[in-house]
């Protein structure tokens, strides 16, 4: 489900949440956060945990139940709480410091709402939400098989290095499928440099990422 929420907004030093009731009782939340994710009990253990007031989360969030879930998606705001053990969305908050006219007027925010049966693992959020918050994102190369992101393109004078991530914390081996069949792939640094042997790939690539591993390859066009 899709929720477009405006609202008008001169309050100063109020906040406003967003709250998301369900219809089963969550056993854990997990955020998503740059580059993976993490997960959090529904009541607070230790003393920090009490002490936070509200977590960030990167474009989706979960609340797992024992059989089910609710997903959120959201690249508008990124603070939520779960004091009353439903996920509760910072939409504003009117601070005076460091701008007092920061979030004020007319304001737009998109959400999608997505339950699912079973883990979220299996309903693979984080690509969900990929999809739903980029969908004119275009790359050279996709997930054929395997649940690992493509997360950006850097074109370079003789090829591409795509930077890919692997979003659920668990060890993943799948391929990337190609848009032509002549390049040299070898992975890299941040620069370029090569950090493997070079190989010849046709269509299709495999990829394997340790448990929220980010890795940079690099593929040459061979003319």
């Amino acid at each position: 489900m899709r929720l477009d929420l405006q609202i008008d907004w001169h309050d100063r030093e109020r906040l406003l949440k967003l709250r998301f009731p369900l219809k089963f009782e969550p056993i854990k939340f997990i955020c998503g956060k740059p580059y993976g994710c993490q997960a959090y009990p529904v009541q607070p253990i230790t003393g920090y945990d009490k002490a936070k007031w509200e977590v960030c989360f990167i474009d989706w969030l979960v609340a797992q139940g024992a059989s089910e879930g609710t997903a959120i998606i959201s690249a508008a705001r990124n603070g939520v709480d779960f004091i009353t053990r439903v996920p509760r969305v910072t939409i504003t908050k009117g601070p005076m410091f460091p701008d007092p006219t920061i979030d004020t007027g007319r304001m737009g925010f998109t959400f999608w709402i997505y339950g699912y049966e079973g883990d979220w693992l299996a309903a693979r959020i984080p690509e969900l939400a990929r999809r739903l918050l980029f969908p004119r994102f275009k790359t050279i190369g996709r997930p054929k098989v395997g649940s690992f992101i493509v997360e950006a393109i850097r074109p370079t004078k003789d090829g591409f290095i795509l930077h890919l991530f692997e979003p659920y914390g668990r060890q993943c081996r799948g391929r990337l499928m190609l848009n032509r069949n002549n390049y040299i792939a070898y992975e890299c640094d941040l620069w370029g440099n090569p950090r493997s042997a070079t190989s010849r790939v046709s269509d299709e690539l495999e990829v394997i990422l340790r448990a929220s591993e980010v890795k940079a390859i690099k593929l040459n066009i061979v003319k």
